[in-house]
C-alpha cells in the first residue's frame, strides 16, 4: 500500500572496533532513552523500510507502506464505480479515450519535476508511444497503474509473441561439467576456481587475450566438454520447453533440438557490447544461455529488437541458482559488466528439424496495446509515491489446485498472459507469483425453489408417518422402500436469489512463479488492488464451487446458502514492495527464517530490507521480540555490526523478555565478535528485564562458565568476574516475587555471594511482604541443609530469624479480623502448619518449639464457636501427631511442655462441652478419650473433669448414647483418685439413660425399638417405663401413630416382658394398643354388607398355572384397597374370559371398560364406593385378628393379657360367618362356622393367604402376553 516519498537521510558509520566500555556504556544510554542506537537513523512510524544497516550507501531503502487513505485517484474510484455498475465495453471506451488524451502531452520529464507530477490531472493517464529506458528519467504524468492493466489483460493474448525468455531455477543439478584437460569444474564458481578456468582457456586457446572483449570462450567443437549427470539433460529439455512456450514457439521434442555450442567464461570487468546473432543456416532460431552458479556480482542482460529493449538482471541470488536467459535469432544482446568474481555460462543453440519453418523474431500485432501495458508496468516500478497500488491481484480464468500452483501449470489464456507479463515484469523488476483466493458467498437461494422444496418435504414428512404408523401396529420397526432417508435432505442443486449478503475472500496459498511456497496467507487487499475490484463477483453463476452449505426451505428454515469457491489470482507487485508482500505482517516467520539464514559478511539491498521488516515488525507490535532479536542480532555478528546488535536487544528488551531474548550461544558470539565491553551494557538490560530470578542466575551461571572455559581474547578475566561480582548484587538487591520452589535460587544467590546473612540482610526484607511464612520456614530447613555455608553459629543465627519471622505470619488459628462470629476456620491448614513447624523445631532449632505450643494455644481472638472448631479440628489432631513424636523419641526434652500442653487441651474440650452441649458427638467423644490415652495420666484427669459435668449438660440423643459408649468402653483404663466425689461411671450412665429416654424421637416405630434395646442394653427398666408413657401420651394417640407405630411395636413390647419388673407395664401397654387400635383404627363396621361377596370369592379358586390372570382379578377385587385397577395388555380373548367372571362375580360392586389403544387391549376395573368402604374395613379386621393373635403363643395367653376386654375385642375382629371350610384357628381344626368369642372360631380370611392348590391336574390356559402386570393405581 502506498506512502508518500520519505525523507532521505544517510546512514552513519558504525565503529569497526569499539573497545571502550564507557563507549558502549553511552550506546546504551542513548538506546534507554529513545530506544534508537547511535550510528542507526531512526525509523519513521509510517515506513517500515527506512532502516538501513548499509556501511557503503547513505541512500536508504525504500517501501511502499501502509496505504494511504487519501492516496487512490479519482479516476481509481470511477473505475470502481464501474467495475459494479457497468459492463466491459463500457470501460474499455472510457479507458481508450483517456489514452488518446495522454498521448497529446509530453511523454517524459526530468526526475526532480516533482512539482508538475503533483499538479497533473489526477484522472490523466500516459499509456501511448513506447518509451526508452533511459538511466535517470521517468515518465512525470500519473498512470493509474490498475486500470490500465486491467484494460490489457482483457486482450486477447493468444497471438503475443516475446523475443525472449528469463528464468532462475533454484531446482537445478550440478552439471559435474568435464572440460578436457583441466578435470571438472567445481560449482558454485569461486575466484580461485574462475581463475585456474581463465588460465585454462588462455592455454587452450592459445590466446593472451579473449576473442570477445574480456569474454573467454570455449568452442565444444574444439574442446570435449561434458556432462556426467544424468539429470541434466532432463533439465535442460525442460528449460528448453519454457524457452519455447515464453517465446511464442509451440513446442515439439520431436522437432525441437538443443545442442551446447560454446562456454563462455567472464571475468571482471567482462562484458558483451551490442552482439547480433543472426539466423544460422542449420534451422537454429534461438539462443540460450545457462548462467551456473558462481560467487560473482554483476552481469545484467540487455535484449532488444526493433525499438522493444528489456533488461535482466542476472546476478540476483547467482551463488545458488541457475539462471536460463533465451532469445530468438536477430535479438542484439547485451551483456556486462561484471564487477565482481568470474560467471561460466555454457551457451546453447536451438534449432528446428525445419530449417524454413524455424521461427523468426517479430513483436505482436498489438504493439500498441504492449507499449501501454509496459509503459504503466514502467512507472509503477519506477514510481514509489503517489497512488500506485502495492500489488495488484487479478483473477485467472482458471483454477489451479494447491500442489500444482506454478507458472507450468498454466494453460490457454492464462499461459499467454503469463509469458507476456513474464517478459515485461522481469526487465522493469516487477515480481510474479501467484495465490489461491478462499471466495466465501452467503445469502439466500432463490424463490423458484421454495414451493418445489416444500412438497418434498411435505412428501417425505407423510412417508415417514406411514413408516411409524406400520411400526406401532406391528410392534417392530418398518423398512420403507431403499430410497427413503431417515433425515430429509434439501435438493443441493440450487443457486443464489437476486441478493447476495456477504461476500469475503481469505488468501489461503501464495507462491511464487515457480511454485514455491512465500506464505499460507497475505495482508488483507482493497478494491484498488484487485482485478476486478471484487474477486468474487459473477462467480455465483458458477457451479463448480468447493463446498456448499444450504439449510433449505421446509421447518421454518430460509432457504439459507453459503457457498465456498477457490479462485486462482496473478499477484504482481513491484520490487520495492518485495519484502512487504512475502513477509508483511502475515508471514513474520518466514522473514525471521530468511533473516537467520544470512550468512555474507557484507549486507546486500535485500538483506538489509528483510532487518528493516524485521525491526519494524517488533517496533509496532507485530513481531515478538524473542524471535526478532536473535535473528536480528544473527545478521549483527555476521556483518559485524555492533550498533545494530545493540540496537535489536534494547528495542527488544521493552517486553521484558530478559535473558530469554537471546540464546546464550548468541551471547557468546557476540562477545566474540564485538568483544565483552561492547556487549556488556546489554547484558545489564537483559538482567534488569528478567521477570524471573531464576532465569537470572541460570544466565550468569552459565556465561561465567563459559568465560572460565574460553580462549576468546574479546574480554579481559578480571573485568568479568569484577562484572559478575556487581551482577550477583545487583540480582540479590533487585528479587522479584518468588515462586514456591525458590528457595534454593535464594541460597544459590547467597552461596555465589559467599555471605549466608545475604539472606537475612538484604533477601528477607525484599520478600517479607510477597511470601507466605511457609516459604519462609521452608527456606530455613534448607538453609540447614546447605553444607556451602561453613560457620555453623552464623547459619544457626539466620535460621533462628528466619524462623522467627515465619511464626510471627504463620496462621496457627483463626484470623483476628473476622466479619462474623461464625466466619469459617480453615482447620487442615492451621493442623498442618503448627505440625510443619513443630517437626522444624524438632530437626533444627528445639527452643523455638515452645513458640509454637504458644502461638497454637492463642484463641484470645476467637469467637466461642471458632474456639470449640479449633479445638476440635486442630489441636486434638495436632495432640496425636505430639504423641508419635513421643513414641519415636521417648527421651524428647519436650516431654514436660507436651503434657501440659494435652492436659490444658482436654480442659479447653470440657469447656467446650459445657458452652455447647450439642458439640459432644460420638466420634468427637471417642476421639478426645483415644488421644487421652496416649498420654500418661491423662485419661484420668479427663474423667475427673468430664464426669461431674453430665449431670449438668443437655445433651442431645446422640449425645446421651456417646457418654454412655465411651464410658462403658473406657471403664476398666479409668481410675478415679481418691479424692474424686461425685457420681462414678456407672451412676453416670445409668443418668444417661434416663435423660435420653426422656428425649430421644419416637416418631417412627423404630426409633422406639431402637429406645426400648439402649435401655435394656445398659439395665434401666426405669428408662423402658419413660419410652412406654411417652407412647400413650393422649395427644399422639391418633389412627396414625396407633396404627404405625403402636400395632408395629407389640412384638418389641412383648420382649420387655422377660424383665419381672416390666411385666405389669407389658400387659397394661398391650392392652392400651389393642383397645385403641379397635377404636381409632378400626372403627364401626360399614352399614354396607360384603359377606356374601367375600363367600363366593373364597369359593372361585383359579387355576394359577393356566389363567393368570383370573388370579390377578381375584386378588385386585378381594385383596386391594384400591379404587381402580388394569389388567396391561391381555387381548381380546382373555377380556371376553374376565368379563364372564366379572359378571358372575363383581355385578354391582364394580364396573369395567375396555381399553383397545394401544394393542393388544387392557382392561380396566373400577370398584364402587360403597364396596370400597367394605372392603377396607374387613381388610382391618383381618389385620386386627393378627394383631390379637401375636399378643401371646396361646389363646389363653391372649385372655390374660386382654382380660376383661377379650370378650368385646374378639367379637369386633370376628364377626364375620365362614366363607371356606379353612379354619383361622390359632391351635384347634377348623370347626362348622358358627358366632363365638373364642380365638379358635372360624374366621373369614380370603385372599391368597386362603389359596390352596388343585388335587386336580391343571387345565390348559391360553398363552397371554409376557409382559402383562397389573396396576393397582
Amino acid at each position: 500500500m502506498s506512502t508518500s516519498q520519505a525523507d532521505k537521510s544517510s546512514v552513519s558509520q558504525h565503529p569497526q572496533n569499539v573497545a571502550e566500555t564507557d563507549q558502549a556504556r553511552s550506546i546504551a544510554s542513548n538506546n534507554h532513552e529513545d530506544r534508537i542506537a547511535p550510528g542507526l537513523n531512526p525509523v519513521p512510524q509510517h515506513n517500515p523500510f527506512h532502516f538501513d544497516v548499509s556501511q557503503d550507501t547513505g541512500r536508504e531503502v525504500q517501501h511502499e507502506g501502509k496505504k494511504d487513505p487519501g492516496g487512490i485517484a479519482e479516476d481509481e474510484s470511477e473505475d470502481e464505480d464501474q467495475d459494479e455498475g457497468q459492463d466491459e465495453g463500457q470501460d474499455e471506451d472510457e479507458d481508450e479515450e483517456g489514452s488518446e488524451e495522454d498521448e497529446s502531452e509530453d511523454e517524459d520529464t526530468e526526475d526532480g519535476d516533482g512539482d508538475s507530477d503533483e499538479s497533473s490531472d489526477p484522472g490523466a493517464e500516459d499509456m501511448g508511444r513506447p518509451l526508452e529506458l533511459k538511466k535517470g528519467s521517468r515518465s512525470s504524468k500519473r498512470v493509474d497503474v490498475r486500470r490500465t492493466l486491467k484494460h490489457c489483460l482483457a486482450q486477447d493474448f493468444s497471438h503475443i509473441a516475446t523475443f525472449s525468455f528469463f528464468r532462475t531455477y533454484t531446482d537445478a543439478p550440478n552439471p559435474i561439467l568435464k572440460l578436457e584437460g583441466f578435470d571438472f569444474v567445481a560449482l558454485p564458481l569461486n575466484s580461485r576456481e574462475g581463475q585456474a578456468l581463465r588460465n585454462f582457456a588462455c592455454t587452450a586457446t592459445g590466446r593472451s587475450e579473449p576473442p570477445h572483449p574480456t569474454v573467454w570462450c570455449l568452442d565444444v567443437t574444439r574442446h570435449s566438454i561434458q556432462s556426467e549427470e544424468a539429470r541434466w539433460t532432463t533439465f535442460m529439455a525442460k528449460v528448453v520447453q519454457d524457452a519455447c512456450n515464453s517465446m511464442g514457439v509451440k513446442y515439439s521434442p520431436q522437432i525441437h533440438r538443443f545442442r551446447l555450442s560454446e562456454v563462455h567464461i567472464f571475468d571482471p570487468g567482462s562484458s558483451i557490447c551490442s552482439q547480433k546473432t543472426a539466423p544460422a543456416s542449420d534451422g537454429a532460431f534461438a539462443s540460450l544461455m545457462i548462467i551456473l552458479p558462481s560467487a560473482s556480482n554483476g552481469g545484467n542482460l540487455g535484449l532488444s529488437h526493433s525499438g522493444t529493449v528489456v533488461q535482466y538482471d542476472c546476478d540476483a541470488s547467482s551463488i545458488s541458482t541457475t539462471t536460463a536467459v533465451s532469445w530468438l535469432s536477430g535479438v542484439t544482446c547485451n551483456f556486462g559488466p561484471i564487477s565482481g568474481g568470474y560467471q561460466l555460462a555454457l551457451m546453447y543453440k536451438l534449432t528446428h528439424i525445419d530449417v524454413a519453418a524455424a521461427p523468426k523474431p517479430a513483436l505482436s500485432d498489438n504493439t500498441a496495446m504492449l507499449e501501454r501495458l509496459r509503459h504503466a508496468l514502467r512507472y509503477w516500478a519506477e514510481r514509489g509515491e503517489g497512488r500506485t497500488p502495492e500489488k495488484i491481484l487479478y483473477r485467472l480464468k482458471e483454477s489451479y489446485d494447491n500442489d500444482k500452483l506454478s507458472c507450468r501449470a498454466l494453460k490457454g489464456d492464462d499461459a499467454n498472459k503469463f509469458r507476456v507479463l513474464e517478459g515485461l515484469t522481469k526487465a522493469l523488476g516487477l515480481h510474479l507469483g501467484f495465490a489461491n483466493v478462499e471466495c466465501h458467498l452467503s445469502g439466500q437461494a432463490s424463490e423458484d425453489y421454495r414451493q418445489e422444496e416444500r412438497d418434498r418435504f411435505y412428501e417425505w414428512d407423510e412417508r415417514r408417518d406411514e413408516r411409524d404408523m406400520k411400526s406401532m401396529k406391528y410392534g417392530k420397526y418398518v423398512e420403507l422402500s431403499s430410497d427413503f432417508e431417515e433425515e430429509f435432505e434439501p435438493n443441493e442443486d440450487v443457486e443464489f436469489g437476486d441478493e447476495i449478503d456477504e461476500r469475503k475472500t481469505t488468501v489461503k496459498k501464495f507462491v511464487d512463479m515457480h511454485g514455491r511456497l512465500i506464505s499460507n496467507t497475505m495482508d488483507p487487499h482493497d478494491r484498488s488492488e484487485a482485478i476486478p475490484g471484487d474477486l468474487t463477483r459473477g462467480i455465483e453463476d458458477d457451479t463448480e464451487y468447493d463446498k456448499q452449505e444450504y439449510e433449505g426451505f421446509h421447518d421454518n428454515h430460509d432457504g439459507g446458502l453459503e457457498r465456498w469457491y477457490t479462485r486462482t489470482v496473478l499477484v504482481i507487485w513491484p520490487g520495492r514492495n518485495d519484502i512487504w508482500i512475502r513477509y508483511g505482517t502475515h508471514n513474520l516467520e518466514g522473514v525471521f527464517r530468511a533473516v537467520e539464514a544470512i550468512r555474507s559478511p557484507t549486507p546486500s539491498k535485500e538483506e538489509r530490507q528483510l532487518v528493516g521488516h524485521v525491526l519494524w515488525a517488533v517496533e509496532e507490535g507485530y513481531a515478538k521480540p524473542s524471535p526478532t532479536a536473535q535473528s536480528v542480532c544473527h545478521a549483527a555478528c555476521s556483518w559485524t555490526q555492533p550498533d545494530l546488535w545493540i540496537r535489536s536487544v534494547w528495542t527488544c528488551s521493552r517486553s521484558s523478555t530478559g535473558v530469554s531474548l537471546l540464546t546464550m550461544e548468541q551471547v557468546q558470539t557476540a562477545i566474540t565478535v564485538f568483544t565483552f565491553a561492547i556487549v556488556q551494557p546489554s547484558l545489564d538490560r537483559m538482567l534488569l528485564d528478567e521477570p524471573s530470578d531464576t532465569a537470572r542466575v541460570h544466565f550468569l551461571r552459565k556465561l561465567d562458565k563459559w568465560f572460565s572455559a574460553t580462549t576468546s581474547t574479546g574480554f579481559v578475566m578480571d573485568d568479568v568476574r569484577a562484572w559478575f561480582v556487581t551482577s550477583i548484587e545487583e540480582v540479590t538487591k533487585t528479587v522479584h516475587a518468588p515462586k514456591p520452589g525458590d528457595q534454593n535460587l535464594l541460597i544459590s544467590l547467597a552461596v555465589m555471594s559467599e555471605d549466608v546473612t545475604v539472606l537475612t540482610r538484604i533477601i528477607l526484607p525484599q520478600i517479607k511482604d510477597k511470601v507466605d511464612s511457609e516459604f519462609i520456614r521452608q527456606l530455613a530447613t534448607q538453609v540447614f541443609a546447605e553444607a556451602k555455608f561453613p560457620d555453623v553459629d552464623t547459619k544457626k543465627k539466620v535460621i533462628i530469624e528466619l524462623m522467627t519471622h515465619a511464626m510471627t505470619n504463620a496462621r496457627f488459628t483463626a484470623p483476628t479480623d473476622t466479619s462474623t462470629s461464625n466466619s469459617p476456620y480453615d482447620t487442615n491448614s492451621a493442623r498442618h502448619i503448627a505440625e510443619a513447624y513443630s517437626q522444624t523445631c524438632f530437626a533444627i532449632c528445639n527452643d523455638l518449639f515452645g513458640s509454637v505450643l504458644e502461638k497454637l494455644c492463642d484463641t484470645t481472638t476467637m469467637t466461642s464457636a471458632q474456639k470449640a472448631s479449633h479445638t476440635e479440628h486442630t489441636l486434638l489432631p495436632f495432640l496425636k501427631f505430639l504423641s508419635e513424636h513421643v513414641r519415636r523419641n521417648p527421651s524428647t526434652p519436650h516431654m514436660s511442655i507436651i503434657i501440659a500442653f494435652a492436659e490444658d487441651v482436654f480442659r479447653r474440650v470440657v469447656d467446650d462441652f459445657k458452652e455447647k452441649p450439642t458439640s459432644l458427638r460420638s466420634g468427637y467423644l471417642h476421639s478426645v478419650f483415644d488421644t487421652a490415652a496416649l498420654f500418661e495420666g491423662c485419661m484420668s484427669a479427663l474423667a475427673s473433669s468430664f464426669l461431674p459435668q453430665i449431670a449438668n449438660l443437655s445433651l442431645s440423643p446422640d449425645g446421651y448414647l456417646a457418654v454412655m459408649e465411651i464410658l462403658q468402653l473406657k471403664e476398666e483404663k479409668i481410675t478415679l483418685s481418691s479424692t474424686y466425689a461425685s457420681s462414678d461411671i456407672q451412676e453416670t450412665i445409668k443418668l444417661s439413660v434416663k435423660k435420653y429416654a426422656s428425649i430421644v424421637s419416637l416418631a417412627h416405630y423404630s426409633f422406639a425399638v431402637k429406645a426400648f434395646q439402649t435401655s435394656l442394653k445398659y439395665g434401666s427398666p426405669d428408662a423402658c417405663r419413660t419410652i412406654l408413657q411417652r407412647l400413650f401420651a393422649p395427644s399422639l394417640l391418633t389412627s396414625d401413630h396407633v396404627g404405625n407405630v403402636l400395632a408395629p411395636l407389640i412384638p418389641t413390647i412383648r420382649s420387655l416382658s422377660q424383665d419381672p419388673a416390666l411385666a405389669e407395664d407389658v400387659t397394661f401397654a398391650l392392652q392400651a394398643i389393642m383397645l385403641v387400635w379397635v377404636d381409632k383404627v378400626l372403627g364401626p363396621k360399614p352399614k354396607h354388607d360384603i359377606t356374601k361377596f367375600l363367600s363366593d370369592m373364597a369359593g372361585w379358586q383359579p387355576a394359577q398355572t393356566c389363567c393368570r390372570q383370573c388370579t390377578d382379578l381375584k386378588e385386585c377385587l378381594v385383596e386391594s384397597p384400591e379404587k381402580t385397577a388394569t389388567l396391561h395388555s391381555i387381548g381380546a380373548s382373555r377380556i371376553s374370559h374376565l368379563e364372564v367372571r366379572l359378571k358372575k362375580y363383581a355385578q354391582g360392586i364394580a364396573t369395567w371398560s375396555v381399553i383397545k389403544k394401544p394393542s393388544p387391549q387392557s382392561l380396566k376395573i373400577t370398584k364402587l364406593d360403597g364396596f370400597l368402604t367394605s372392603l377396607k374395613w374387613y381388610l382391618k379386621q383381618r389385620q386386627g385378628l393378627e394383631m390379637m393373635k401375636s399378643l401371646s403363643k396361646d389363646e389363653a395367653g391372649v385372655k390374660d393379657i386382654l382380660g376383661v376386654h377379650f370378650e368385646r375385642i374378639a367379637r369386633l375382629l370376628a364377626a364375620i360367618p365362614p366363607a371356606v371350610p379353612a379354619s383361622a384357628q390359632l391351635h384347634s381344626p377348623a370347626s362348622a362356622a358358627r358366632p363365638s368369642t373364642s380365638l379358635s372360631m372360624p374366621l373369614a380370611v380370603v385372599g391368597t393367604s386362603s389359596r390352596q392348590a388343585s388335587p386336580l391336574p391343571p387345565a390348559k390356559r391360553q398363552k397371554t402376553h409376557g409382559r402383562d402386570v397389573i396396576d393397582l393405581t
